[in-house]
C-alpha cells in the first residue's frame, strides 16, 4: 500500500496562511456589532408592529401583517445563526493560527533534528 506524503508548507504559504486568519479575525468583531443591531433593530421593528396592531391592522390587513411578522422573525433567527456561526469562526480561526504557529515550530525542530541526526551518522561512518 502507498502511503501519501504531504509536503510542509513553505514560510510563504505559512505567512499568507497567518495573515488570512488575522484579516478575517479582525473584520469579525465590525461584523459582529453590524449583525448585532441589525438585530435589534428587527426586534424593535416587530415591538413596534405587534404594539399598535389595531392602527396596523386597519392600514394593512391582518394576514399580510402575520406574514410580515413571519418573515421578521425568520430574519430575526437567521441573524442569530449568523452570530452563533461567526463565532465558531471565529474560535476555529484562532485554533488554526494556533496550530499553523505550531506546526511551523514542530517542523523546525523536526528539520533541525533530521540535520543533526544526519550529522551524527556521517560522523559515525567516517
Amino acid at each position: 500500500m502507498k502511503s501519501i506524503e504531504i509536503a510542509p508548507l513553505s514560510e510563504t504559504e505559512l505567512e499568507l496562511t497567518r495573515a488570512l486568519i488575522n484579516a478575517v479575525l479582525s473584520t469579525s468583531a465590525t461584523i459582529d456589532k453590524v449583525a448585532t443591531w441589525l438585530l435589534a433593530g428587527l426586534g424593535a421593528t416587530v415591538a413596534l408592529i405587534v404594539a399598535n396592531l389595531d392602527k396596523t391592522s386597519s392600514l394593512v390587513g391582518v394576514e399580510q401583517l402575520r406574514e410580515v411578522i413571519m418573515l421578521l422573525l425568520a430574519a430575526g433567527l437567521f441573524g442569530f445563526a449568523e452570530n452563533i456561526l461567526l463565532s465558531v469562526f471565529i474560535l476555529t480561526s484562532t485554533l488554526t493560527n494556533r496550530f499553523v504557529i505550531a506546526a511551523t515550530k514542530l517542523l523546525r525542530i523536526i528539520k533541525y533534528a533530521r540535520m543533526k541526526a544526519e550529522t551524527l551518522m556521517l560522523s559515525l561512518t567516517r
